[in-house]
């Protein structure tokens, strides 16, 4: 099919579907197309939506088990006993970790739209930059950088399921893995060892740049901003709008 014979729901539904039901004949089929905005923005949607949703039911997670944990006394002691630690001390602890995880989600969600788009761009020129350091791609086999961005945009797919409680980031992590591996072993004709080294590295640079960043920023904002519920915010702000 044509993609500029369909709408972009069409497209965007078409090509989720044939990666998710089968990548290597995905990737086998894929044509790659200089410039092509529908590629960036496929990508951005999946990791818009998934981190998105991840990062809110962070935040519900996180709100439920500080009001379960810090209104049971009786769970309070046996946990303040496990670690060791005087139950008032442990109140507090286990006040100040969630609610650094809590600042930390709603600076994800603050940031999304930053983060989805400069995400996309930086993984695809690291993963196309290696791709070239290490002598990966020669000369015969030589694709331009939009083939790289194809690989990472639609590698992105599987992202939408990280918003599932506790397994989802896991299970799409892995997912978006092997078929980033995939992708590159057939687009630029890579060993599976070569396709990980391309990938996991720049990956993982990437993963601990945001991490300092977001923590450093958690850490800067005031507590008390972020002490009340969210959910409670939303719902009056939902309640004045309508």
């Amino acid at each position: 099919m044509n993609s500029h014979e369909k709408n972009f729901l069409h497209w965007f539904c078409f090509n989720f579907a044939k990666i998710i039901k089968s990548s290597n004949r995905f990737w086998h089929e894929l044509q790659i197309e200089e410039n092509n905005t529908r590629v960036v923005w496929f990508g951005f949607i999946c990791i818009f939506i998934g981190i998105g949703l991840e990062a809110f039911m962070q935040i519900i997670l996180i709100e439920t088990s500080q009001y379960a944990v810090l209104h049971d006394a009786n769970l309070v002691n046996d946990l303040s006993g496990i670690l060791k630690m005087a139950p008032e001390k442990f109140s507090i602890y286990f006040n100040e970790q969630l609610l650094l995880l809590k600042k930390q989600n709603v600076l994800i969600l603050f940031f999304l739209l930053f983060i989805a788009y400069f995400f996309l761009h930086l993984f695809a020129s690291a993963v196309h930059f290696l791709l070239h350091v290490f002598g990966f791609v020669s000369a015969k086999v030589a694709k331009p950088y939009d083939a790289t961005l194809h690989i990472i945009c639609f590698s992105m797919a599987p992202i939408i399921i990280a918003g599932i409680p506790l397994i989802g980031s896991w299970i799409a992590t892995i997912w978006v893995l092997i078929l980033l591996t995939r992708g590159l072993s057939q687009i630029y004709k890579l060993t599976l060892f070569q396709s990980l080294m391309t990938v996991l590295i720049p990956a993982f640079a990437i993963k601990m740049m945001w991490s300092v960043a977001l923590s450093t920023l958690a850490l800067a904002m005031p507590n008390p901003y972020f002490e009340r519920s969210l959910l409670s915010v939303l719902k009056k702000g939902l309640a004045y709008l309508f």
